[in-house]
């Protein structure tokens, strides 16, 4: 066996005609056929060994026979020498893969051809549900999935994840095999474990060629998966500009705040911009959405691009300054103040006011433009804390000279402040 490992085809036939013993295995209960099998020895010496009694339906540890080994190592010929020797072409191994399995999952169509002739079954599961033709889509193996079709086949079997062979094609972005599958009868609304169908698949990878075969097929548009998205909202996630305007043209979906939700989550400005100028004003002018812009979005560039397309009013601008200034969002902050002519304090539930959070984020522009607009530097929160308190805490010594300048209240109590 040795022999045969090292491609030292003369020497084994040395050793097969002086008699070796044909039941001979290894630790791994690899025979001399499985070692010939994996390693392209001659056909000569396939025959010599299946002749003087090697067992080619032998096992090994984890049940692989030299003709699963065969078709591993891409040896047409040696298949072909197996299959007129009448191995067992059905016998599985450990995870239930027969050779047609693996000759799908690595693109032999050769080899499948040879198999498929002999008899070896084409909707055969291994012990996940997975049959050829899942392994031939999922790997891109087209020349095997045309040979598959042929015969009378299952192109609608689902996997233990409720997977179709189309989703496999879709979510590789493959319209070939998207194409070729669907003109077979592959079904585009039948949801996986995940409730993924086919085209959230497809969306999500951005391949728009096998999106729009899809859609040719009557798929759902509207159907959600466990995460509650659309295929529109996977499209967004993939970022793909031709695949969103082609979507929102073909179907004609309203902008919501789910939708823009999931455009604000990926960052992406170009794909923000094609949403807001698809959007109609009432949404962009809604108070809740805008703190939702600035809660996810947490770009000064995106808070612009919406500013462009709609002012908020004024009072909306307030609050919303508060809030970013909270957030830590103080270019934001900066940005929209620029829109507020006269400054009203709002408070928190704590009592705290936007200029307390200017201080407690040390953004000393912040604080001055807060307190020109007319921010009240003397307000104390609930807890009784000054803003001069918060900035002396702080050690910001410039805020201080700030607050100090435009101080008009004295305190007499805990106020001791060196500067």
């Amino acid at each position: 066996m040795l022999a045969i490992q090292n491609h030292k085809n003369e020497h084994s036939w040395i050793l097969a005609e002086s008699g070796i013993c044909p039941s001979h295995t290894n630790v791994k209960k690899w025979n001399a056929l499985h070692y010939a099998a994996l390693f392209h020895a001659s056909t000569e010496l396939l025959r010599k060994l299946i002749e003087i009694g090697c067992d080619q339906n032998g096992v090994t540890r984890e049940g692989n026979t030299p003709l699963h080994h065969a078709v591993i190592s891409g040896n047409v010929d040696s298949v072909q020498i197996f299959v007129e020797m009448k191995a067992d072409i059905h016998k599985t191994d450990e995870n239930g893969l027969t050779a047609l399995h693996y000759a799908a999952y690595q693109g032999h169509w050769e080899i499948v051809k040879i198999l498929l002739a002999a008899g070896s079954r084409p909707n055969k599961k291994t012990n996940i549900k997975v049959t050829p033709l899942h392994f031939a889509a999922k790997h891109d193996r087209f020349l095997v999935v045309e040979e598959l079709l042929k015969c009378y086949i299952d192109v609608n079997a689902i996997t233990m994840q409720c997977n179709t062979p189309l989703h496999y094609a879709a979510c590789n972005g493959n319209e070939k095999m998207v194409e070729t599958l669907l003109k077979h009868g592959a079904d585009p609304n039948i949801p996986n474990k995940d409730n993924d169908l086919p085209i959230h698949l497809a969306c999500l990878r951005g391949a728009i060629d096998a999106v729009k075969l899809l859609c040719l097929n009557k798929t759902n548009m509207d159907w959600r998966n466990k995460n509650n998205m659309t295929p529109l909202h996977n499209a967004i996630l993939s970022a793909n500009e031709d695949l969103i305007k082609f979507l929102l043209n073909k179907y004609k979906f309203n902008i919501d705040t789910d939708l823009f939700n999931v455009a604000l989550r990926s960052g992406n400005i170009h794909v923000i911009k094609i949403m807001i100028d698809r959007s109609n004003e009432t949404l962009l002018k809604d108070e809740v959405f805008w703190f939702k812009i600035i809660s996810f979005s947490r770009s000064l560039e995106i808070i612009k691009l919406f500013v462009k397309r709609v002012q908020p009013p004024v009072s909306v601008i307030a609050n919303l300054v508060g809030y970013a200034t909270q957030l830590g969002q103080c270019d934001t902050a900066r940005f929209l103040l620029e829109y507020v002519k006269t400054w009203d304090d709002l408070l928190d539930e704590e009592g705290n006011t936007a200029l307390y959070y200017a201080i407690f984020k040390n953004d000393i522009e912040l604080v001055r433009l807060l307190i020109e607009k007319g921010s009240n530097v003397n307000h104390i929160n609930d807890a009784g804390i000054t803003l001069l308190q918060s900035a002396s805490k702080n050690g910001n010594t410039e805020i201080m000279k700030l607050l100090l300048k435009n101080w008009t209240t004295c305190y007499t109590s805990n106020n001791n402040i060196n500067l």
